[in-house]
């Protein structure tokens, strides 16, 4: 583990006073959840596989956070993790997701057919469309926290399975470690590659051990449908196309999971007790993504208007980018429109602390959220900065 402290059984014989982390100057969801109390009932306990409650925490210790970013603080290190320590994740998901209780149960419809409109994107401004999960297996320990062996193994079974994809899905592996020059610059040329963690949040809880080792890619022969394994999740699945037809990514992104999951030994992970709270297969390492399965992202080119006027919609039917959500209101998508600026503020009105967005057209992986000047005040364009 790169952070071998965590796991001194020296220090229970200091007192937990004498332990407990200096989170004065913190802003993140761990340090506003972690109380004296709670670390002193959790600190001498573990998961099954080893995992500590300073394993928990200490991407956050390391990592203070930023006062426009609130990050999370804390990761799982198996599906017990929630269980063991729920004491402390339980109200951390309910802060970062907007009250979800640990009564809740979260709804979950993967019947494509249900999905009401999303096939009519205005393609002016959509550049392409996206819909992408993270799909634990259960029985591994998470990427912060498994041995080599477990991601190995992960690595051989999530292969086998999307291996034995046929039709529409038929398609091919790309290890990291073994990849062909000629295999990677297409990679890169089709926005695909992955590369090795460089966030000190990743970095501090663990994600980046052993690499390359047991990562790579798999994507379809039309290059639709996109699996990672061992990136931030066992795998994180993709699908997304150029244009505005979000029904039909989401379609392809439900069939595809349901053929990957239905491969023998491939059980996804569960735990009804914990954050997630009901059978969805969804198990992530960073609470982050608990209460979110899905995420769509319809990838927009936002040119700067006339006369610093507001950007235009993107369909000409009247949605702003809040409405955009009730599009794929009876699936359980996150909508999250992207964009990104094009050219430099004016009047340089970033605020501090975010790095002014590349001048280029998103890619169909790119992650860029609005930031605290969308639209910018000094020229009336909408930016975004990349955020995990």
């Amino acid at each position: 583990m790169p952070f071998g402290n965590t796991h001194n059984k020296h220090k229970l014989n200091f007192k937990a006073e004498e332990e407990y982390p200096d989170l004065s100057k913190h802003n993140n969801h761990m340090a506003k959840a972690l109380t004296l109390e709670i670390y002193k009932k959790l600190r001498d306990k573990e998961t099954p596989s080893g995992f500590t409650l300073d394993d928990v925490i200490q991407t956050g210790v390391d990592n203070p956070g930023h006062p426009f970013i609130m990050t999370v603080g804390c990761v799982a290190g198996d599906e017990e993790s929630y269980t063991v320590f729920k004491d402390l994740f339980d109200p951390i998901i309910q802060d970062r997701h907007g009250g979800f209780k640990p009564t809740d149960k979260h709804k979950t419809d993967l019947n494509h057919e249900n999905l009401k409109g999303g096939d009519d994107l205005d393609p002016n401004y959509v550049l392409s469309s996206r819909v992408r999960t993270g799909r634990s297996i259960k029985g591994y320990a998470l990427p912060p926290h498994c041995s080599r062996g477990e991601r190995r193994a992960v690595e051989k079974l999530s292969v086998e399975a999307l291996n034995s994809l046929t039709g529409e899905f038929k398609g091919k592996y790309y290890p990291l470690k073994s990849m062909t020059e000629q295999e990677q610059q297409q990679l890169i040329d089709d926005h695909f590659l992955f590369d090795k963690p460089v966030s000190p949040l990743l970095l501090a809880s663990g994600m980046a051990r052993d690499w390359p080792d047991a990562r790579g890619i798999w994507h379809n022969d039309n290059k639709s449908f996109l699996v990672w394994v061992n990136e931030e999740d066992h795998l994180r699945v993709i699908s997304m196309e150029k244009g505005g037809n979000m029904k039909e990514v989401f379609r392809r992104f439900c069939v595809g999971l349901q053929k990957v999951g239905a491969y023998p030994r491939v059980t996804p992970s569960d735990r009804p007790p914990a954050a997630f709270r009901g059978p969805a297969p969804r198990n992530p390492a960073p609470p982050s993504t608990e209460a979110t399965p899905l995420s769509g992202a319809p990838h927009s080119l936002s040119k700067a208007p006339p006369s610093g006027k507001p950007a235009p919609p993107l369909s000409s039917t009247p949605r702003t980018r809040t409405g955009l959500q009730g599009v794929l209101k009876p699936s359980p998508l996150r909508i999250q429109p992207s964009f990104v600026r094009l050219g430099p503020c004016p009047k340089n009105l970033v605020p501090p602390g975010f790095p002014d967005p590349p001048s280029r057209t998103p890619t169909p992986t790119d992650i860029l959220t609005p930031c605290p000047s969308d639209p910018c005040p000094g020229c009336g364009r909408i930016w975004g900065h990349p955020q995990r």
